[in-house]
């Protein structure tokens, strides 16, 4: 009988202190609610390469092709 108590006292220990824990988090969403970030349309980040070294090799590509180009001409 006492161990079946027990049993029970910690279940609604358990119960009870989920409820205050969903609650506190209710309150505190009620009462500091997300901010929304708006974007700003002038705020541009600059888009970078994963990959640096591919860039840099077709730009080399390129200023060899057009140099021989030159060359040619």
């Amino acid at each position: 009988m006492k161990k079946d108590t027990e049993i029970t006292l910690k279940l609604y220990g358990i119960i009870i202190l989920g409820i205050l824990v969903s609650t506190a988090f209710i309150y505190f969403y009620i009462k500091y609610p997300p901010t929304h970030i708006v974007p700003d349309p002038q705020y541009n980040p600059g888009i970078y390469s994963p990959y640096p070294g591919i860039e840099l090799e077709r730009q080399m590509y390129l200023e060899s092709k057009l140099l021989s180009y030159r060359r040619t001409a």
